[in-house]
């Protein structure tokens, strides 16, 4: 079940467990409109992180084609992937978790750019990702300790990336069951 809060993303209301912050990002490099800049705010990490993938695709060698977007910009990250980044703050490690989920950027010839499958592929890798990186944890550090994890996220591909909530929520109601889920609006 989702949780829905006042406030910034950025600033979990959880305090321990293992803490997520979970968002779209596009398959073009960009980076620097809407929710991410609240991320680079905080944190130059995500960002790093996020261009030095985008870079080491070398599309020569990945076979993967490479569409060139009227602005210039070319698309050759995968979609349906992610990349988690280990961050702090005051009450510990928080992991960002970029999913690449939105194919260029919303223009008149792609009025949503957010990819439903490309969303459900990422959520459904986060689960996989959380329940490897629990059992990690349990047998290399604490044996008897499964901590608690909780997801915090903005409206995800719902603001520049032109999705409808509706679709959304059903996503993360699908592949998130097993989590606290906590979608935070800005206060306006």
């Amino acid at each position: 079940m989702i949780e829905y809060l006042k406030g910034d993303a950025t600033s979990p209301c959880k305090t321990g467990g293992i803490r997520i912050i979970a968002h779209v990002c596009n398959n073009a490099g960009g980076w620097g409109r809407g929710f991410v800049v609240s991320l680079s705010n905080k944190w130059e990490e995500p960002m790093k992180k996020y261009k030095e993938w985008y870079n080491s695709l070398d599309t020569k060698h990945s076979g993967r084609p490479v569409m060139v977007h009227r602005s210039g910009t070319s698309t050759r990250m995968p979609l349906g992937e992610i990349q988690v980044v280990p961050v702090k703050d005051e009450y510990g490690t928080i992991l960002v978790v970029n999913m690449i989920a939105q194919h260029n950027f919303k223009c008149a010839e792609n009025s949503v750019a957010l990819r439903y499958q490309a969303l459900a592929d990422c959520l459904r890798k986060l689960d996989e990702w959380i329940k490897s990186y629990k059992l990690v944890k349990s047998i290399m550090i604490r044996p008897k300790l499964v901590e608690e994890v909780s997801i915090h996220m903005p409206r995800i591909g719902c603001g520049l990336a032109g999705g409808q909530w509706e679709k959304v929520q059903l996503l993360i109601d699908a592949m998130l069951f097993n989590y606290d889920v906590f979608v935070y609006d800005l206060e306006t």
